[in-house]
C-alpha cells in the first residue's frame, strides 16, 4: 500500500560495531571524503567527543589538576535537502532517511550501499548490535 502523505518521518539504519586496537581515527576521514566525492550533494561535519577531567584532594585543597581532551568522534554527512544523513562513528554506523520515505527497497538499497563502504574503508572486525527503527507522526484529532 502506498501513502500519499506516510506517517514516516525517520527512518534509522543503526549498527554498533567493534574494531582491533590499531584503528586509526584518520579512516574516518576516508569514508567520509568517499562519500562527499561520490555524492557530492553531502556535507561533512566533525563530531567531537570534549572531556575535562578535574581532580583534586580534599587533604591539598590548592592542588587541582585538569585534563580536557577533545578527540574526533567521526562525520555527520548531510545531503544538501537534509533527507539523507550518514553517522559515520569510531564505534558505530547509521543511515536516516528523512521526508520523503518512498519504500523499504529504496531505503534498503541506500543503507547497505552506503553501509558496505564503511565497511570496506574503516576494516570493521564485528557488528555488536544492529537495529531498525522508525520515527512516525501519526495526527490524532482531539475532540473537545
Amino acid at each position: 500500500m502506498t501513502f500519499s502523505n506516510p506517517p514516516i518521518v525517520e527512518a534509522i539504519f543503526h549498527l554498533v560495531v567493534e574494531r582491533d586496537g590499531d584503528f586509526e581515527r584518520e579512516t574516518l576521514n576516508d569514508y567520509a571524503k568517499y562519500i562527499t566525492e561520490k555524492f557530492p550533494v553531502f556535507d561533512k561535519k566533525e563530531k567531537r567527543f570534549l572531556k575535562n577531567d578535574i581532580s583534586f584532594n580534599l587533604d591539598e585543597p590548592d592542588n587541582i589538576t585538569s585534563l580536557v581532551s577533545n578527540n574526533l568522534e567521526g562525520y555527520i554527512l548531510s545531503s544538501n535537502d537534509n533527507s539523507k544523513v550518514i553517522q559515520a562513528n569510531i564505534d558505530s554506523f547509521s543511515f536516516s532517511k528523512l521526508p520523503p520515505y518512498e519504500t523499504w527497497d529504496i531505503f534498503y538499497k541506500e543503507a547497505n550501499e552506503f553501509w558496505r563502504k564503511y565497511i570496506e574503508i574503516t576494516s570493521v572486525k564485528q557488528v555488536k548490535r544492529l537495529s531498525l527503527r522508525y520515527l512516525n507522526r501519526i495526527a490524532i484529532p482531539s475532540h473537545n
